[in-house]
């Protein structure tokens, strides 16, 4: 078995301007500090792990195992990724807002848990865990990616939500300027306000659309839809 190893680091938000994180075979949680600084908590991870920045942008790497580590973390250790990002920065005048350039989380085989992240764009991948987002904050687009893991989002908001699901289940409740959602086996269900267009293609699984609406102008509602059921319900 290749050897595992625990870190920590801490970084300075003026250092950074975006976050990219890749944690592939991991627990990972984000969420605000406690502090005005970036904390990062690896325990057990692959030799070759690390976190730094460089460009502007805060990298975290969780490397993949090999086949012997895998099982053995799975059956006698957790492997895990804990972030900490400041979510408010104080100076002499008070405190505001942080909010980050791009965010771009890829989870492989894990849980991952987002709370607290204002950015002007972001993207989240996930594989075989289940992911679970709060309290997050797009200016403009994100973009869902599920593969076979469920996710559910609570709190949101975005410009433009885009969703494409594998074999898991996404729950959405939140508030958006524009949804495009391509569905595959998994269900779909957004309950909460969009103000502009909204984009459905659905393939086996069952996507539910519980609008609160409260359109000022005109808006386009296009679907299509393969062998699910497509729900629409105004509220």
């Amino acid at each position: 078995m290749s050897k595992t190893i625990d870190f920590n680091n801490s970084f300075s938000p003026d250092e950074f301007s975006s976050l990219s994180i890749s944690c592939t075979a991991a627990n990972l949680s984000i969420a605000p500090s406690k502090d005005d600084m970036a904390h990062i908590e690896c325990k057990n991870v692959p030799e070759g792990s690390y976190a730094e920045v460089s460009g502007g942008t805060l990298r975290v790497k969780v490397k993949e195992p090999d086949i012997l580590d895998k099982i053995f973390n799975s059956l006698f250790s957790e492997t895990s990724c804990r972030i900490f990002l400041p979510g408010k920065l104080s100076d002499s005048f008070g405190s505001e807002e942080k909010v980050y350039d791009d965010v771009s989380v890829d989870i492989g085989v894990g849980n991952g848990k987002i709370t607290g992240v204002s950015c002007v764009s972001a993207s989240v991948r996930t594989g075989a865990g289940n992911c679970s987002i709060s309290e997050m904050n797009v200016q403009k687009q994100v973009k869902l990616e599920c593969g076979v893991g469920n996710a559910s989002l609570r709190s949101f908001s975005a410009g433009v939500l885009e969703i494409r699901t594998g074999t898991g289940n996404v729950d959405v409740d939140g508030d958006v300027c524009g949804l495009d959602i391509r569905g595959g086996v998994g269900n779909i269900c957004f309950d909460g306000r969009v103000d502009g267009d909204i984009d459905v293609k659905g393939s086996v699984g069952n996507i539910t659309l519980r609008l609160h609406d409260r359109h000022e102008g005109e808006y386009k509602l296009r679907t299509e839809q393969g062998m699910g059921r497509l729900n629409v319900e105004y509220v």
